[in-house]
């Protein structure tokens, strides 16, 4: 008996915690590293609503902006994703990418422009304004288009 409500209890716990919930919150409840990356890069768009996503043991944020921007923190508050849609992602966001990355896509891809970046586990994943999206190493070596 003692194995069956073990057992029970174990199962419910896994399920608690493998549930996924959602809140809004304010941009004030941010991580402050998160609210320094939003006043440096995006500090004249407004912010529409923050997702506060907690999966388990692991808490993400997604921030969207009232011209339909979205950037993803992670939960120590670093940026993970920056998504402006058809619009270039702010030069000041590009600064923070290795050069080659920046570099490569300028001279191979002359015209357009850069409109998302997302961090990976191998580096970066970069969106174009002609939705080619490239792969580079976390140095900023071109590994591919994907």
């Amino acid at each position: 008996m003692n194995k069956l409500v073990y057992c029970a209890t174990l199962v419910l716990s896994l399920m608690f915690l493998a549930c996924d919930k959602e809140t809004i919150i304010t941009e004030g409840q941010l991580p402050s590293e998160s609210q320094s990356f939003l006043k440096t890069h995006f500090s004249d768009i407004t912010v529409s609503t923050i997702i506060k996503d907690k999966d388990g043991l692991s808490t993400t944020y997604e921030v969207y902006l009232v011209n339909g921007f979205e950037i993803d923190f992670r939960q120590s508050g670093e940026w993970d994703d920056v998504d402006c849609k058809q619009t270039a992602v702010p030069a000041s966001v590009i600064a923070l990418l290795p050069a080659g990355i920046a570099s490569h896509c300028a001279t191979h891809f002359p015209g357009f422009f850069i409109v998302e970046v997302n961090k990976e586990h191998y580096g970066f994943e970069i969106g174009l304004s002609n939705d080619i999206d490239l792969e580079f190493n976390k140095d900023g070596s071109f590994r591919k288009i994907d």
